[in-house]
């Protein structure tokens, strides 16, 4: 039995929620093999800004401590 893979993965952290700077990315990645009778397309959604976003959380909590 083959396992159904959802078409979209969301990469995002929980400081993107409500962010001003969101900016939605997605990045396509193909994984179909060569018995598929369809292409099959792995959607990840992620924020443009999420690296930055990321280094600017680990500066402020390292502050912080």
């Amino acid at each position: 039995m083959e396992v159904k893979r959802m078409p979209y993965r969301f990469d995002l952290k929980g400081y993107c929620e409500n962010c001003p700077f969101f900016e939605p990315e997605v990045e396509k990645i193909e994984y179909t093999k060569l018995e598929d009778e369809f292409p099959k397309v792995q959607n990840i959604v992620k924020c443009r800004y999420g690296e930055q976003c990321e280094r600017a959380v680990i500066t402020v909590n390292r502050e912080m401590i």
